[in-house]
């Protein structure tokens, strides 16, 4: 019973971890949040063991992708400052693709949600073949997308990197 049921030690701790997180987050210890969060986290857990693939994600090594929520906070603030100053002298919208040297599906969708989380960009497709689809942001004075040799390494910067480090 400890290892898979609904009961283990592990839902529990799991179950305690999200509570935890949601009581941070709605900023109140009263009964009514402490009750919603145990109901949302177990909900939560629930659903995430029943829906999320983890078996298909066998090729990532999570333990790697500890740091990686901490280093995207930090882009998404630098890029917000960019697409301020971008609004603020006049914009444009390119439709440009990049390509990724990921080759497992939950990390190239992590990049793609990633590219997405920064401002500036918003990914719109991931194919087959190892190219992600963007809307990119820009200054008008800018050259054409086209013509800019590292527009990969621009809208991925160092995140691909982090992300092929967790590839096994």
């Amino acid at each position: 019973m400890l290892g898979g049921g609904i009961f283990s030690v592990r839902n529990i701790f799991a179950v305690a971890g999200l509570t935890v997180i949601w009581i941070i987050l709605v900023e109140s210890f009263a009964p009514i949040f402490l009750i919603s969060g145990v109901i949302v986290s177990s909900v939560t857990l629930y659903f995430s063991k029943k829906y999320v693939p983890l078996k298909e994600m066998e090729n990532v090594d999570f333990s790697k992708l500890i740091f990686f929520p901490f280093y995207l906070i930090g882009q998404i603030y630098l890029s917000a400052i960019y697409v301020m100053k971008v609004i603020l002298i006049g914009e444009r919208v390119d439709i440009i693709e990049i390509k990724t040297t990921l080759e497992d599906e939950s990390l190239k969708s992590i990049l793609a949600d990633t590219i997405t989380l920064i401002p500036g960009a918003v990914s719109l497709d991931v194919s087959d073949d190892n190219t992600i689809t963007i809307a990119w942001l820009r200054k008008k004075n800018e050259p054409d997308p086209e013509l800019i040799e590292n527009k990969d390494e621009i809208l991925k910067g160092k995140l691909e990197y982090k992300l092929l480090k967790a590839q096994k």
